[in-house]
């Protein structure tokens, strides 16, 4: 598929926009209860969730997406800050396993920074 003008920014900010509903819980860290985050791994099963939905974009929808992107596309998410790392906002990269994270609540673009929130 040839995608035209825009077509990488509207899936961007599609993806940004289905990735901020995952679902939030409370977790204990370091012997803390830390309220609205989400672990690495429940960020990459909720976006091969997104990913298989079938509610993607046309140009988008027939395109398989691997483990491996996912990974990458959720770091490219964190360091344009759509989510931060709980225990040190600045660790450099995204990491699966039971670290927590939590969504920016400022908008971004490609590249941008999102506020930390409130812990």
């Amino acid at each position: 598929h040839r995608l035209g003008p825009f077509k990488a920014t509207q899936l961007w900010n599609y993806l940004i926009d289905e990735f901020r509903k995952i679902p939030l819980q409370k977790h204990r860290y370091r012997g803390r209860s830390v309220t609205e985050c989400f672990t690495g791994n429940a960020a990459i099963s909720w976006m091969q969730q997104i990913f298989s939905s079938g509610n993607l974009p046309e140009f988008i929808n027939s395109v398989s997406i691997s483990h491996d992107q996912t990974l990458k596309l959720l770091n490219k998410f964190y360091l344009s800050g759509v989510f931060v790392y709980v225990a040190r906002p600045s660790v450099n990269q995204f990491m699966a396993g039971n670290k927590l994270y939590r969504v920016c609540n400022k908008e971004v673009g490609l590249g941008g920074n999102g506020d930390v929130p409130n812990t």
